[in-house]
């Protein structure tokens, strides 16, 4: 068990690729929501 070794493999790629994945995501899923709600409302 190497928690360190893990934590520098997957932090650095991860939290930038992770983070711009997670806000197109978030803003697709706004975008989808929002035109739900409007279809039902």
């Amino acid at each position: 068990m190497h928690p360190t070794k893990s934590n520098d493999i997957r932090r650095p790629p991860a939290t930038n690729e992770d983070g711009l994945a997670q806000l197109s995501r978030l803003a697709e899923n706004v975008k989808r929501i929002k035109s739900v709600q409007d279809k039902f409302v």
